[in-house]
């Protein structure tokens, strides 16, 4: 295999899981706004949903720290304090009420997209990931601030 035929497959790869990973924020958004179609109560749902944004949110920042671990430079200390933050975040958001939980996670979703992208040349990350990371924050913060609208309604 070429390098060209590598980046090709880690690519479509990696849009299938991220593809995988979006159906449970456009799932329970879908059980929250009708519960008549949900196998689970309305508050069920935004627990879910809540705990799976935080799950994921946790998620980038493992990529942060794997990335300030690889590159263990004199920058790579900072970062590894920075890419406890979205856990932290995360956390927060479990303890918080419904409506700001899911806007926090949603702010800190963008937060995280722009860090990726003032950083993508300096971690050398591959040119499907920026556009990748681009269109998967378009389609979940959406769903996270629909539910948080909706938990106000």
């Amino acid at each position: 295999m070429t390098g060209t035929d590598i980046e090709e497959q880690n690519a479509a790869t990696a849009n299938l899981l991220v593809f995988g990973g979006y159906l449970p924020f456009a799932v329970l958004t879908l059980f929250f706004l009708f519960p008549e179609i949900a196998p689970l109560t309305r508050s069920g749902s935004l627990i879910m949903l809540i705990g799976y944004g935080a799950v994921i949110l946790s998620f980038l920042g493992g990529i942060r720290w794997g990335l300030a671990t690889a590159r263990n430079d004199e920058a790579s200390a900072r970062e590894l304090l920075t890419s406890v933050v979205p856990s932290l975040i995360a956390w927060m958001c479990l303890t918080l009420p419904s409506a700001p939980s899911l806007v926090l996670l949603a702010v800190t979703f963008v937060w995280h997209y722009f860090w990726d992208r003032r950083h993508a040349e300096k971690h050398r990350l591959p040119g499907w990931f920026l556009p990748l990371r681009r269109r998967i924050t378009i389609a979940v913060v959406p769903t996270l601030l629909i539910a948080a609208v909706a938990v106000l309604l």
